[in-house]
């Protein structure tokens, strides 16, 4: 609200993307025309109705864990704007509310996770006809943030991976290594997934909290994809005797918290299983943390996959993104680093000439 050279106070409020001014003497009296305003639109058009909207008809697709970390910033970011028109949220606002958790030293991804929910609820309002374009789409990230990359691992890891294979649970990492699948795809891989040289990738596990794994569709549509086996996992991938096509690859073992062996692994297990395996191969530091994480191991193959010359659109579909830019992205980065690495290596090669002279 700003006050005019009259005197008056003004308020804009942008209704299908067109501006709306309000006056009065004082700011209650604008403030109470804004409010009477608001009161006869469409109350579904407000930013409140429209999240919930996005809630109800995408909630289920969203796991257990994503969801935990997406409510916070859902609440807040309602709670700002829940009474707006949806129209009248502009790219300066999302752009200002990034930059305000940008200045309180949030990491990337955090703000990241809020530009996501902007870019999503906004969508969802564009589908409903309430908008004509999404605002957030243009906003980036602000610069200076804390980004926390994983980094792919070396050939030295990847080569500790493939030599121990036999090691208890060491088939796991070096499936992920050779096909880039998430966790939660491959600790739902039966034998029966595993055929005429793909592996069919239909399910993921959502470990939900305190609480047994449950069986979903992967993260995205893309998720549901045909993963080619490459010619160094293929001998690994070989049914044993007496196996039934329904068995898992990787399953829960019997414990006395689980004297029935055969399901699903649980988190617990899972990651038991991970310390264990990477204490065993040496992939773990001073304190005995694994140095290594799952994730790490799908980027690894994003790598080789740019290093081999593999296109975007490939990887895309090996990886299971939804979307391109999620891939383009990765390259990006790779692309940069091997620049940077190749100026550095000229700058050396010319200071070494310039002994010369």
């Amino acid at each position: 609200m700003v006050k005019r050279s009259d005197g008056r106070w003004q308020e804009v409020v942008f209704v299908d993307g067109k501006r709306k001014y309000f006056y009065g003497k004082t700011k209650a009296e604008v403030y109470a025309k804004v409010q009477a305003f608001r009161g006869e639109q469409d109350s579904d058009r407000l930013f409140k109705a429209v999240a919930e909207d996005w809630q109800r008809v995408h909630r289920e697709e969203i796991g257990e864990k994503t969801w935990l970390n997406y409510k916070p910033h859902y609440e807040d970011i309602v709670a700002e704007h829940g009474n707006k028109d949806v129209g009248e949220i502009t790219a300066l606002d999302v752009t200002n509310d990034l930059k305000r958790h940008a200045a309180q030293k949030y990491s990337a991804t955090v703000i990241g996770t809020r530009r996501s929910l902007y870019r999503m609820i906004l969508d969802h309002a564009l589908l409903s006809g309430f908008i004509t374009h999404n605002p957030a789409i243009g906003v980036t990230i602000p610069k200076g943030v804390t980004r926390n990359r994983r980094e792919a691992p070396d050939e030295s890891v990847f080569n500790i991976i493939m030599q121990n294979v036999k090691e208890p649970f060491g088939l796991f990492p070096a499936l992920l290594a050779c096909t880039g699948l998430r966790k939660a795809e491959a600790l739902a891989l039966t034998w029966g997934d595993i055929k005429d040289g793909y592996i069919s990738v239909t399910k993921a596990l959502d470990y939900t909290v305190h609480a047994h794994p449950v069986v979903k569709p992967p993260k995205t549509q893309a998720g549901v994809r045909d993963v080619p086996i490459m010619a160094v996992l293929a001998p690994l991938l070989v049914k044993p005797k007496g196996a039934k096509e329904s068995d898992l690859l990787f399953p829960s073992k019997p414990s006395n918290r689980n004297p029935r062996a055969g399901g699903y692994m649980t988190e617990r297990e899972y990651e038991g299983a991970w310390k264990r395996y990477c204490a065993a191969v040496g992939l773990v530091d001073g304190n005995g943390k694994p140095t290594i994480g799952a994730h790490q191991l799908r980027h690894g193959m994003a790598t080789m996959g740019f290093e081999a010359g593999v296109d975007e659109l490939t990887m895309q579909a090996i990886l299971g993104h939804a979307s391109p830019t999620t891939t383009r992205d990765i390259y990006t980065h790779l692309r940069n680093k091997k620049r940077a690495a190749s100026i550095e290596a000229l700058d050396k090669a010319v200071a070494q000439m310039a002994k010369q002279f």
